[in-house]
């Protein structure tokens, strides 16, 4: 009957005695321990068995080392070296922490600052917001008012003129009507009613001349006005705006 091999759980747990004694474990001194195996089988266990406690996150299996090299006195000044640097890393993170945290609330300090600030400027554009739309409220009104009053100006002016325009009909008509009449009666006294006529002709003409100039006078007028008004809107529209205006 063939004899069975070592199985792995016994090269590991001769590994294990011996790395607790100092000793790095290995073919020779697994196989001394355990009494039986083939170096090709210990081999594989104990690659097995170092690749198992690499990958549970131990260090490498230290080499081999005499009871008569073990120095507690140095393993204990190393133990404290690793403890200090180990304790000044986390001081060291602490006052990063500590750092950060000041930095953070002094940045939220000026950023609710900043914040009332903002909410500050809000307010008084706010303000000046409803100030404008009151001014500029006031403005249409007055505006308004202006363009009325500028419609009844042009109302009266055209009824001026429709007037004068009539009347210079009636007597144009009137003036014609006398023309014929003495024209009609001149047939007996021709000679005697040419001077009449022509000077009835001549008043006719200078008092024709004279409503044309009249008119004309009004339309100037009239020209006159709209500029003017023109010129009071332009001179309204300049005008700088008063925040005292805006409860007008």
């Amino acid at each position: 009957m063939a004899r069975k091999g070592v199985t792995f759980e016994q090269v590991a747990k001769a590994a294990e005695q011996l790395l607790l004694s100092n000793i790095n474990p290995k073919n020779g001194n697994v196989r001394e321990l355990l009494g039986t195996g083939s170096n090709t089988t210990i081999a594989k266990h104990l690659r097995d068995w170092r690749m198992a406690r690499l990958h549970d996150g131990i260090d490498n299996v230290p080499r081999a080392m005499n009871p008569a090299e073990l120095n507690l006195s140095e393993l204990h000044g190393r133990f404290e070296q690793e403890k200090l640097k180990a304790v000044n890393q986390l001081t060291e993170k602490a006052d990063a922490l500590s750092r950060a945290n000041t930095e953070l609330t002094l940045k939220n300090e000026c950023l609710k600052t900043e914040r009332g600030l903002l909410k500050e400027q809000y307010g008084t554009q706010f303000v000046a917001s409803l100030k404008l739309k009151n001014e500029n409220r006031s403005l249409v009104q007055q505006q308004a008012a202006l363009v009325e009053r500028v419609a009844q100006m042009e109302d009266r002016l055209t009824l001026d003129y429709t007037r004068t325009e009539k009347l210079a009909m009636q007597l144009e008509m009137q003036t014609k009507s006398q023309a014929e009449q003495y024209e009609s009666s001149l047939t007996s006294i021709e000679e005697h009613y040419k001077a009449r006529l022509s000077q009835a002709m001549t008043m006719q003409e200078e008092y024709r001349t004279l409503r044309m100039v009249e008119v004309d006078a009004l339309q100037t007028e009239n020209i006159k006005l709209r500029e003017k008004v023109l010129t009071l809107e332009r001179q309204y529209a300049a005008l700088p705006i008063s925040k005292d205006r805006s409860h007008d």
